[in-house]
């Protein structure tokens, strides 16, 4: 008796397998290239973050120091800014002063809850909600003899923020600018 041992696919199987081993082979070949690049990549990408280090921890010292120079330069022009133009421009930048909105400010010793019940002792009508003070409302009307007294009485005060910016000039400003910089520049030294 002649018994044949060879293993045969199941039929059907082989048809629907049929072009599907081509199909794998080239997606795997893909796979493996797609993860060549992107190894490539990463090791380029480390490269130039290597190359680069000196120079961006060079530059980032560079500006830094010139950050704080111009820092003080602000500072101690201060009055300038603050008064007169509220902008100074050097070279293709300027340097410009911004007030911030003015707040309302307590005395250190003292809490809000405590400037609310004296507020509510003395019948103020600076309320704003039972655990607010109306800030809005007595920064408005602080011009008013009576609120400052108020205020002075409260331990309140206003308080006003400033902040100076340094940043470029446009560029279809810049030489028009650098005429004008040249002329306060000097006129600030000196004054």
């Amino acid at each position: 008796m002649n018994i044949n041992t060879e293993k045969k696919a199941p039929q059907g199987i082989s048809t629907q397998y049929k072009g599907m081993e081509k199909i794998m082979n080239t997606y795997l070949r893909a796979e493996e290239q797609l993860e060549k690049i992107k190894k490539k990549e990463e090791d380029e990408i480390t490269k130039v973050r290597e190359k680069y280090r000196q120079e961006t921890a060079k530059l980032f010292l560079i500006h830094s120091t010139c950050s704080e120079q111009l820092q003080l330069f602000s500072l101690q022009h201060k009055n300038i800014l603050k008064n007169e133009q509220k902008k100074i421009v050097l070279g293709s930048g300027c340097i410009e002063f911004h007030p911030c909105p003015p707040r309302l400010s307590k005395s250190p010793n003292l809490s809000w809850d405590m400037i609310l019940s004296r507020m509510r002792e003395e019948n103020i009508s600076f309320i704003q909600t039972e655990h607010k003070v109306n800030e809005e409302k007595i920064l408005r009307e602080s011009s008013s003899p009576s609120v400052q007294d108020m205020m002075k009485n409260l331990g309140l005060q206003i308080h006003q923020d400033e902040y100076i910016e340094i940043k470029p000039l446009e560029k279809e400003n810049l030489s028009s600018n650098q005429k004008i910089s040249t002329k306060t520049h000097h006129e600030h030294l000196q004054g």
